[in-house]
């Protein structure tokens, strides 16, 4: 279940009950980064975080993140742009409806992926 209330962003999960809570007061961009990272935690994480060790938050945290930037911009549907354009962080921003951020480092590691693809290639 997704909705939108005026409070922190957040997910839970009881047994077969998943809820997703975005803060309304957020502009769409702000909301779209905050469902995917919402929805990591409903599908790829388990436990309570109040309750787990720093550091297997911070992990979670950090896996929330990536997760993020790979829903948000999904590489199949880059095909058609030119990551030499150097718009292309701002195009893809009003295209996927993300903030700067998201776009600029999605653009960061397919751009490093490349290069580390064209050196092994070598």
């Amino acid at each position: 279940m997704y909705i939108e209330e005026p409070k922190a962003s957040f997910s839970v999960e009881q047994g077969e009950f998943r809820l997703i809570n975005i803060n309304n007061n957020l502009a769409d961009y702000e909301k779209k980064e905050q469902f995917y990272h919402e929805l990591c935690h409903i599908l790829r994480h388990y436990g309570n975080q109040m309750m787990m060790p720093k550091a297997f938050r911070e992990l979670q945290e950090r896996d929330a993140r990536h997760f993020t930037l790979y829903a948000a911009i999904p590489f199949h549907m880059l095909h058609d742009y030119e990551f030499k354009d150097e718009r292309i962080v701002e195009k893809l921003s009003i295209d996927f409806c993300i903030p700067l951020h998201i776009a600029q480092e999605r653009v960061s590691r397919i751009l490093r992926n490349a290069t580390v693809k064209k050196k092994t290639v070598i």
